[in-house]
């Protein structure tokens, strides 16, 4: 399984000409759960090495089509892929959330985030959000903003502080309402291990 976020399924589809085709071998399935693409690779062989192998160059292909959209394998989600990251680099993070319900926290409150995932915050009101988060935390190298989300322009907006330098991204806060906030969270985790690559 390989896990992808960043752009939608039909957009993903097109990224991947013929991969995805009912006729090929390896099979690829595709499916979305909560805006994670999941590409589902199957082979068969006589041991799991040899399986691996008739898989490996379809593997490459969607590497190749895919980049960075691409996270991790498996039971990765963004927060696994994030904290690799942040362990990798002896990185700290704060999260501030208004928009998402405190999902941010909780995804890597449940990891092993010790000394990587210093706090979380989160908001319930709206009106206080502007007081918050208005310089970057000394304690912590990251601090991740989420929200609030604006009802006028579907829209919300995350801010990545580090240092003197802040990345602004809006993110779309429209579609089904079981959606918004898991696609939210996870497009401002996204944008934290983008920047972790050097790709943002």
């Amino acid at each position: 399984r390989i896990k992808c976020f960043g752009v939608g399924e039909s957009d993903l589809e097109a990224m991947l000409p013929d991969i995805i085709a009912r006729n090929r071998y390896p099979i690829v399935g595709i499916t979305v759960s909560q805006a994670t693409i999941t590409l589902r690779i199957t082979a068969e062989g006589e041991t799991a090495a040899a399986a691996r192998a008739t898989m490996q160059p379809t593997i490459d292909t969607i590497h190749q089509c895919l980049g960075d959209l691409i996270y991790g394998y498996e039971e990765d989600e963004l927060a696994d892929a994030v904290l690799r990251l942040l362990r990798e680099q002896n990185k700290t993070l704060i999260v501030q959330e208004c928009a998402t319900a405190g999902l941010v926290s909780k995804w890597l409150a449940e990891r092993d985030s010790q000394n990587l995932f210093l706090l979380g915050q989160v908001h319930t009101n709206n009106a206080n959000w502007s007081e918050s988060g208005s310089s970057p935390h000394p304690c912590a190298t990251y601090q991740l903003l989420v929200g609030p989300a604006s009802g006028d322009s579907g829209q919300v907006t995350v801010h990545l502080m580090t240092g003197e330098q802040t990345l602004r991204k809006q993110i779309p806060y429209s579609g089904h309402p079981e959606i918004l906030k898991p696609r939210a969270a996870k497009a401002a985790l996204n944008l934290l291990r983008l920047h972790l690559l050097g790709k943002a």
